[in-house]
C-alpha cells in the first residue's frame, strides 16, 4: 500500500515524466536501401522513413530537425518527400528519398542518421521543452559489373531503360553546309552517365559537338533527357539519309543487354556553291602521296639534286664574293703604283692642270700673291 501511494504521489508531481517515455518509444525513424544488391550505374534508393502519431503531432510548435547522413564516393540526387497517413493508427508517415549512383563495384556503407524534436512539458503557452533525438540505423549495399554473357561489342556503359529519337535542324543543306544532327535519349536512370556513342556516316564527315542534360525526379525513380549533337557536312549531292542510329544500354530489372534505334533520317543534299569537296577516292590519294611518319625517328636526310647545272651552280657560288674581295685591293695597289714618283709628279700635274683649265703658267709667278691675284681674273 505504501509504495502504491509513492508511485501516485510521483507521478501527481511530475505527470509529463511517464509521458515522455511513451512518447519517445512511439516516435519511429528508420532507414532503408532497396535493392541490397545493385549493378554499377543502377539506382539505389535510400528511404528514411519518420513515424509521428498524431497526438504528439498536434503538440508540435515547431516543425521537427532532419540531417541525413553525407554520401561519399557515390552520385546522390534528391527525390520528392511523401507524406502519408494511416487513419486506422492515426499516424502521419513521412519518408525522404535519394537516388544513389556508384562508378565502381565493392561494398558501400551509409551511415546513420538523426532527427531532433521538441514537446512541450505541459499544455501551458510559457511551458519549456524537452530535445529529443533520434538516430536511425546505418544501411549499405553492394555494386557488381553487368554480366559479360551478351554484353555488346558497342556497349559503353549505359545502364538503365531509353529510348532513343534522332533529327537534323534542317532537310535540304548544300554540298559543304553543316547540319546538327541531335540524338535524343529519354528514359529511366541516371542521363549525366550516359557515355556518347560513335556515329558514322558514309557520304558525310562528322564532327562531334556539344551535349545537355535535363533531370525528372520521380517519386521512386530517377530519369531524364540526355541530347548528343554532331555536326555533319556532306561530301556528295542527291537524295540521302542518315542511317539508325543504335544505342546499346543493360537493363538492370530485365538483366539483360538492350538497343535502342532510331529511325532513318532523309536529306535531299543540293549542290554546294561555297566549297568543292573532294571525293574520298582523292581525298586517299592525296594521303598516300603526303603521308605522316608514325613514329618520331629525327630529322630527315637531306639529297642534292643530281643535274649537272646545279653543280654548276655550287662551283660558282663563290665567285661573287671573291670579286668583292679582292678587286678593291688591286685597285689600291694600281693607284699606290701611279703615285710612286712623288710630290714633284703630283706638283707638275697640278700645274699641266691649271695651264689647260686657266691659261696661267705657274712657273712664271714668282710673287707671292701674284698667282692668286691671277686665278682671281
Amino acid at each position: 500500500m505504501r509504495r502504491i501511494r509513492v508511485a501516485l504521489c510521483l507521478s501527481l508531481l511530475a505527470p509529463g515524466a511517464w509521458l515522455r517515455a511513451q512518447e519517445g518509444e512511439r516516435v519511429g525513424f528508420s532507414a532503408s536501401v532497396s535493392p541490397d544488391t545493385i549493378y554499377v550505374g543502377q539506382q539505389a534508393t535510400y528511404a528514411l522513413t519518420v513515424r509521428i502519431p498524431a497526438d504528439i503531432r498536434q503538440r508540435l510548435r515547431r516543425n521537427p530537425e532532419f540531417v541525413p547522413p553525407e554520401p561519399r564516393t557515390m552520385l546522390a540526387y534528391e527525390l520528392p518527400i511523401t507524406r502519408a497517413a494511416s487513419p486506422a493508427d492515426a499516424v502521419e508517415v513521412h519518408t525522404f528519398r535519394r537516388a544513389l549512383f556508384v562508378l565502381t563495384p565493392g561494398r558501400y556503407q551509409i551511415p546513420a542518421a538523426r532527427l531532433s524534436y521538441a514537446l512541450p512539458q505541459s499544455a501551458s503557452f510559457f511551458s519549456r521543452e524537452d530535445e529529443r533525438v533520434l538516430r536511425s540505423g546505418a544501411t549499405g549495399f553492394v555494386a557488381i559489373d553487368p554480366p559479360m554473357r551478351g554484353r555488346p561489342a558497342d556497349w559503353l556503359g549505359a545502364v538503365g531503360v531509353w529510348r532513343a529519337t534522332a533529327r537534323v535542324d534542317r532537310s535540304d543543306p548544300r554540298v559543304g553546309d553543316p547540319v546538327v544532327l541531335t540524338l535524343r535519349l529519354e528514359g529511366e536512370g541516371n542521363p549525366t552517365l550516359l557515355p556518347r556513342p560513335v556515329v558514322a556516316i558514309p557520304w558525310a564527315d562528322v564532327v562531334p559537338q556539344g551535349e545537355s542534360v535535363v533531370l525528372e525526379a520521380a517519386a521512386l525513380m530517377l530519369g531524364g533527357v540526355k541530347e548528343f549533337s554532331w555536326l555533319i557536312t556532306p561530301r556528295e549531292q542527291g537524295d540521302r539519309s542518315v542511317p539508325s542510329l543504335a544505342y546499346s544500354f543493360f537493363d538492370p530489372d530485365g538483366r539483360a543487354f538492350a538497343v535502342a534505334r532510331t529511325d532513318p533520317v532523309a536529306l535531299r543534299v543540293r549542290p554546294g556553291t561555297l566549297v568543292a569537296v573532294p571525293p574520298r577516292a582523292s581525298a586517299r590519294r592525296d594521303a598516300a602521296v603526303i603521308a605522316l611518319r608514325p613514329a618520331l625517328s629525327g630529322p630527315a636526310r637531306t639529297t642534292l639534286p643530281g643535274s649537272v647545272w646545279w653543280m654548276w651552280i655550287a662551283l660558282l657560288a663563290p665567285l661573287p664574293w671573291l670579286v668583292q674581295r679582292f678587286a678593291p685591293r688591286a685597285l689600291a695597289g694600281r693607284a699606290a703604283k701611279e703615285n710612286a714618283a712623288g710630290p714633284s709628279s703630283a706638283r707638275a700635274l697640278l700645274e699641266r692642270g691649271l695651264r689647260v683649265r686657266t691659261g696661267v703658267d705657274v712657273a712664271s709667278f714668282t710673287t707671292p700673291g701674284a698667282l692668286a691675284a691671277a686665278l682671281r681674273l
